[in-house]
């Protein structure tokens, strides 16, 4: 039988995911927040569901300016933590909005890093893509990160905001972002269930190229 999921909540986007994730010891083995120092919750019991494990990495913004992809390594004060909760799991998930420093420049080194250093688990991402009137240049960081990560991955469900919003006219940012939520609790499930039903996919996950999908 699989074993539960490690969720994986990366900037400010990935973190509002969290505190929303179901209280499911069975499905949820452990619950991880990378983000910058500056931007953790200071009081971290909204991220504690009572069942679920709950990790907190802080990042250090390098004194050269932002967060930068390095290759195949997370940050060396991380390592330890992220191979103990690794090692308890077969899937695990990335949850993140791209355009942004944290977002985009850590999601796609944590993904390159687990498809080496643990190749038999699935990697799951839960991505969106910004709002067109955030700029230019963030949507192009976006975009090459969706590319990156989603080439890693077992499935990739990408939302992009500015199409998803279209369905819901009139719809606050913040009720919008609830639905996004469901959406990926629902795709975190289905993984989690197909995984469950043919355990060979940890294995394979090589062998099935992920790619960009969901709402497009």
């Amino acid at each position: 039988m699989a074993r539960g999921l490690v969720v994986f909540g990366i900037g400010g986007t990935g973190q509002n995911h969290l505190k929303v994730l179901p209280d499911d010891a069975e499905l949820i083995a452990c619950k991880v927040l990378i983000d910058a120092k500056q931007s953790l919750p200071d009081d971290l019991s909204v991220l504690d569901s009572g069942n679920v494990s709950v990790r907190v990495l802080a990042l250090q913004a390098p004194d050269d300016g932002p967060f930068k992809p390095s290759g195949d390594h997370v940050p060396g004060d991380m390592e330890a933590d992220l191979r103990e909760v690794l090692s308890e799991t077969d899937m695990a998930i990335i949850c993140a909005g791209l355009g942004g420093q944290v977002g985009s420049s850590i999601s796609r080194t944590l993904v390159r890093w687990i498809a080496a250093a643990y190749p038999g688990i699935a990697i799951v991402s839960n991505l969106s893509l910004p709002f067109a009137q955030e700029g230019k240049k963030r949507g192009e960081v976006a975009h090459q990160a969706l590319l990156e990560i989603s080439q890693r991955c077992l499935s990739s469900n990408c939302i992009r905001l500015d199409r998803f919003a279209c369905n819901f006219p009139g719809m606050s940012v913040l009720e919008l972002f609830r639905i996004v939520d469901a959406a990926w609790i629902g795709h975190m499930t289905d993984c989690h269930r197909l995984l469950c039903r043919q355990p060979w996919l940890s294995q394979e996950r090589t062998m099935l190229p992920g790619a960009p999908t969901g709402f497009a």
